[in-house]
């Protein structure tokens, strides 16, 4: 039975659970004036001191919002080893179901978790997750998110602490090159991978699959999701979930850039250009028609004129949201509807 009081300040309230590395406590810190509840996380098994001393020291090195921060820890030889964390009820699974389909809520989510991934990638050393899943992150009220579980973390320094051929993270989220401990073969884009998952998982509401399947039937979200806009969402998927690491965004930064765009577009009104060349690619709704080729003249440099017969620009309308297009008949739209 582990003591109830640790540090001579945190006071245990309840058991929250207990995994392969530790225990998980509620408690309180007695010299708190206040009623604030924190998580203690205890040592469980000796033989794993080195990786529960490589996690405090990972979310120590970090200086983003979105990682959860040590605000205690104890890894004194006669003493329990811990390490205390501000105190979330609710983790990114939770609210899975609510998230479904609401592009731009996931998308801002995931921003930010980026960013806390990004902080700990730009870390020296190199820190990578290795373990991103909806349930090592959690989400206040305001959905911001904290990155937490850096247990099986990857610092790229000499010393390296998982067994060469021990599968690290879970199954449904661990990009391809954690398996069998394969630890040559980590980086940013291991976490890249991982962030493509819980994208998915977001955007479903809860659904998951193994390896790179997301574009079978089964799991293909834009035959799944009646919303012409899922596009943005499976371009940032499946430039993270895939096996050759070169197809994958080159870091995360890219990834950012990319979710950032998609945002900026939803938000904007626009749809993506999925839908071939007949429909308008703004409210993605309307058939466009062909309304004949551009006729009249241009203004050249010193005000002379020349007819833009020749150009063969077509103007193509939108019934639905009366936005109109012009074209170069080579590039868009049939040449037998050209107006002669």
């Amino acid at each position: 039975m582990p003591a109830k009081i640790f540090g001579e300040r945190w006071e245990i309230i309840k058991s929250l659970s207990e995994g392969g590395q530790g225990f998980i406590y509620l408690v309180k810190n007695l010299l708190d004036k206040d009623d604030n509840i924190y998580v203690l996380k205890r040592l469980k098994r000796a033989d794993r001191k080195d990786r529960f001393e490589r996690e405090i020291e990972a979310i120590k090195n970090t200086d983003s919002p979105y990682i959860t921060k040590i605000l205690d820890a104890s890894t004194t030889e006669d003493k329990d080893f811990y390490f205390v964390m501000p105190y979330i009820e609710t983790t990114l699974n939770d609210i899975l179901t609510q998230l479904k389909a609401d592009f731009l809520r996931c998308l801002k989510i995931l921003k930010k978790i980026c960013l806390g991934v990004e902080s700990a990638h730009k870390n020296k050393p190199q820190i990578i997750h290795r373990d991103l899943k909806p349930l090592n992150i959690l989400i206040d009220e305001k959905d911001d998110p904290l990155v937490i579980d850096f247990g099986i973390c990857h610092l790229d320094k000499p010393e390296r602490f998982t067994m060469s051929q021990e599968q690290v993270g879970s199954r449904f989220y661990i990009a391809p090159e954690c398996e069998n401990g394969r630890s040559e073969e980590i980086g940013p884009h291991t976490d890249i991978y991982s962030l493509g998952k819980v994208l998915y998982a977001m955007i479903s509401g809860g659904k998951i699959f193994s390896r790179e399947r997301q574009n079978e039937d089964e799991f293909n979200l834009e035959k799944k999701l009646d919303n012409k806009r899922t596009k943005f969402i499976t371009e940032i998927i499946n430039n993270c979930v895939q096996k050759d690491i070169n197809k994958r965004y080159i870091n995360v930064g890219n990834l950012i850039a990319s979710v950032d765009e998609k945002i900026g577009l939803i938000e904007d009104g626009f749809y993506p250009l999925n839908y071939g060349n007949e429909f308008c690619r703004f409210c993605g709704k309307g058939k466009l028609e062909n309304f004949g080729q551009l006729r009249g003249s241009i203004l050249q440099r010193g005000s002379s004129q020349r007819d833009i017969l020749p150009y063969r620009m077509i103007i193509w309308g939108c019934p639905e949201c009366g936005i109109a297009y012009i074209f170069k008949d080579d590039i868009y739209g049939p040449k037998k509807d050209l107006i002669p």
